[in-house]
């Protein structure tokens, strides 16, 4: 059983809306990565202090954000799923729609890679891909790569 590392966190994200506009991003962070009963996860802060946890295991990937923010997600591939955006001014019904959703974790690193479809009050807003890659922090690993 591992214990829990602490891990560089690299996530890349590319909306496009349904005129075809692309927006990308890049985040890099740090996390924590831990065992969980029925695979791992992973949990790091965003920039704006939205906690993030990422479960994974099996062929599905959960998502959970807590803070100003929250929603939680579950991407499993051919499995629409429905949840509320939540935010301080009222809730957002949302769904989303997989196409793909695959991790895979070694002793070092790990990735994990979604492709979806977003829909807001059953209007389609956005197609996604996320792809989020780990390494794991070593001791003397002051600096990212």
């Amino acid at each position: 059983m591992r214990v829990e590392q602490q891990v560089w966190i690299t996530i890349e994200d590319e909306q496009t809306d349904a005129d075809g506009a692309r927006h990308r991003g890049t985040t890099e962070t740090h996390g924590t990565l831990t065992d969980a009963p029925d695979g791992m996860a992973l949990r790091y802060d965003d920039d704006d202090g939205t906690r993030v946890r990422v479960h994974m295991t099996g062929e599905a990937v959960r998502v959970v954000r807590s803070g100003i923010h929250a929603m939680d997600m579950l991407f499993c591939a051919g499995r629409p799923h429905a949840f509320d955006y939540e935010t301080p001014h009222g809730a957002l019904p949302m769904r989303i729609d997989t196409e793909d959703a695959r991790w895979h974790a070694g002793q070092q690193d790990g990735a994990v890679s979604l492709r979806y479809a977003l829909h807001v009050g059953g209007q389609f807003v956005t197609r996604n891909t996320l792809d989020l890659r780990w390494r794991v922090r070593e001791e003397d690993d002051d600096a990212r790569q």
